[in-house]
């Protein structure tokens, strides 16, 4: 009896519960330069952006010796130098402002270039552990069509779905725009989602202010790495 509460207390502390079908995966969106702070050089200018990549090499190491997570997973943006929404390509419209039609009609917000493929921007932020990472799927690669969610690459969902994910952890930049929506759509594919609220960083953008109010309707949990990791 002392035997079995006594793993009970270790697989509490690990993020498990006495369900070993459980299989919980750390997902990082968008940890990498482009979504730093201007004074780091951050193409999109995320206050203090660069400061979640130790808070989340920190949670990779630690959960991976703690056994809190089975797979650690990253998708990043990889755009082309053309992206139909990029600033550049609109010089009479205003980035993080005004918003262009995509391929199949649907409306974008216009962004300074950024995540460039094969350049700074595109690389992990100092502090995130690479080599913990079971794969790394790349989203927003087409010229005509952005992906704001990790799942905007369909490899994604169905590599978790091979893999019997079933818990998701997700951490990363912008809080409010591709870590948010990557939430919500995971949510929304029937994993249970935890959002790691010192893993990411924001932009106050008013037009995507649904997104906190639709992560907290679908009852995504908060919680901080200390909360995880103990």
């Amino acid at each position: 009896m002392v035997a079995k509460k006594k793993e009970t207390a270790i697989r509490r502390r690990r993020g498990k519960s006495e369900d070993t079908n459980i299989v919980r995966a750390l997902l990082v969106v968008d940890a990498i330069n482009a979504f730093a702070s201007q004074e780091y050089g951050g193409e999109l200018c995320v206050p203090e952006g660069e400061l979640v990549g130790p808070v989340i090499g920190h949670l990779q190491e630690v959960g991976r010796e703690l056994g809190i997570y089975d797979l650690q997973v990253a998708v990043n943006d990889r755009h082309p130098k053309d992206m139909f929404n990029f600033a550049h390509m609109h010089p009479h419209k205003v980035p993080f402002v005004d918003r262009v039609q995509d391929r199949d009609g649907e409306w974008a917000t216009v962004y300074p270039a950024h995540a460039i493929v094969d350049t700074w921007g595109a690389e992990f932020l100092p502090g995130v552990k690479v080599d913990l990472f079971d794969r790394v799927f790349a989203k927003g690669t087409a010229r005509d069509k952005d992906s704001y969610s990790a799942f905007g690459n369909p490899q994604l969902l169905s590599w978790l779905r091979k893999k019997g994910v079933t818990h998701i952890d997700v951490v990363g930049l912008v809080h409010r725009i591709c870590k948010g929506l990557t939430a919500i759509e995971a949510a929304q594919h029937g994993f249970r989602v935890r959002d790691i609220t010192d893993a990411t960083k924001d932009l106050p953008i008013d037009s995507f202010q649904w997104v906190l109010n639709e992560m907290k309707y679908l009852g995504i949990e908060s919680v901080t790495s200390h909360q995880v990791i103990g």
